[in-house]
């Protein structure tokens, strides 16, 4: 049984996108397409203000495609805004295409935070976020014109890289920072197989973007980017988590697909329909089964377990890669192998920053650390 209540939900408001990521863990624009309505939505945002204990609160929008279905997304962000008193971090993650500024005035003025899913240049973008319609056209510039329509500081952006575009990272990051984002996160397509010759790559290409980094914080007047993978390392991976219960052991975000269930896993929204049946664990109507969304839970920690192999301790949840494994009917353990070696070397990266800037009075006042008591 969850013992805190959730802290987070996480929306797929449809499955439908004008896009088709090679890399996308979401299973988009394939069957019958499933739109949540309101009432469901509604259902499902006061289940969570009823179980959700606080004080930290997160409510997050995502697809396929979230605006497309805008009219969702406002009625959601004024419920969740309806109570002062109850205070929610609220994010939503768009591919751009549908950004304007009447939708971004909207965001601000509620206090949404926008991430625009974005890889970086156009020729790296271009490789993987491809149109689904086929025709070719570049998403890139379509985004960027969209994206120039808004302050790009009060931007997030979120990319993703695969072991065929590693080598291109640093000059990736780096773009977007050139551009004027100041919160870039980026991610390993986790889920695919990295090998080692990949891996050393991606090794290779972390510490260019450290090297990049650090000197950012050296300029008399630092112009550097928060990136959310320090603040993770900071909560996930420092050593006073030592002798501590594992923090992805207990999951509590509630998770809403398209289809209108409570699933007990996010990563069941890369399934079929069919077999997104086995993640169920109840409706915004009925409720949550707590319990079975448990026992879901406790095999999948058992066999991380007995399995995982990874070396400085999990800055990504592994329980993902073993639940997805056992829906789609196949065996995880080389997966979380895999996993277990990118992962580490992203926990690598972000430990080394750390080790790097912690005394820098700029990122401690960035990443709200504090000073180290000097004896």
């Amino acid at each position: 049984m969850l013992t805190q209540g959730p802290n987070h939900l996480q929306v797929y408001l449809n499955d439908r996108c004008q896009l088709q990521c090679g890399y996308c863990y979401v299973s988009v624009n394939v069957g019958p397409a499933h739109w949540l309505d309101w009432p469901c939505l509604r259902r499902a945002i006061e289940r969570f203000r009823e179980a959700s204990p606080g004080p930290s609160r997160n409510a997050t929008f995502l697809g396929g495609e979230p605006l497309l279905s805008w009219a969702l997304v406002k009625q959601a962000v004024e419920l969740l805004r309806r109570d002062p008193a109850w205070e929610v971090s609220i994010n939503l993650f768009t591919n751009g295409l549908l950004l304007d500024e009447e939708k971004a005035a909207f965001l601000r003025r509620w206090r949404v935070r926008l991430i625009l899913s974005l890889d970086g240049g156009q020729k790296t973008n271009d490789r993987n976020r491809v149109f689904a319609d086929g025709t070719g056209r570049s998403s890139f510039e379509r985004i960027m014109e969209r994206a120039r329509l808004l302050p790009l500081e009060d931007l997030g952006v979120n990319m993703v890289f695969t072991s065929e575009t590693v080598e291109a990272l640093p000059d990736n990051v780096a773009f977007l920072h050139g551009q004027g984002f100041r919160r870039i996160d980026f991610y390993p397509a986790l889920y695919e197989g990295w090998p080692e010759g990949r891996l050393a790559a991606l090794e290779a290409g972390l510490r260019r973007v450290a090297d990049d980094y650090s000197a950012l914080f050296k300029a008399p007047v630092p112009a550097a980017f928060l990136m959310q993978g320090v603040s993770m390392a900071l909560e996930r991976l420092e050593p006073d988590q030592a002798g501590r219960a594992p923090w992805w052991g207990e999951c509590r975000n509630l998770v809403l697909g398209s289809d209108g269930n409570f699933h007990s896993c996010d990563k069941a929204m890369s399934l079929s329909a069919s077999r997104r049946k086995e993640s169920v664990v109840g409706d915004p109507e009925s409720g949550v089964s707590w319990r079975k969304r448990s026992a879901h839970y406790a095999r999948a920690r058992r066999l991380v377990e007995e399995r995982g192999q990874s070396k400085r301790g999990y800055l990504y949840c592994p329980m993902g890669v073993m639940l997805r494994g056992r829906w789609q009917g196949r065996e995880a353990g080389p997966a979380l192998q895999d996993f277990d070696r990118v992962n580490d070397a992203m926990a690598g990266f972000y430990l080394g920053i750390l080790d790097r800037l912690r005394e820098q009075p700029v990122f401690r006042e960035m990443y709200h650390i504090q000073a180290r008591c000097q004896t």
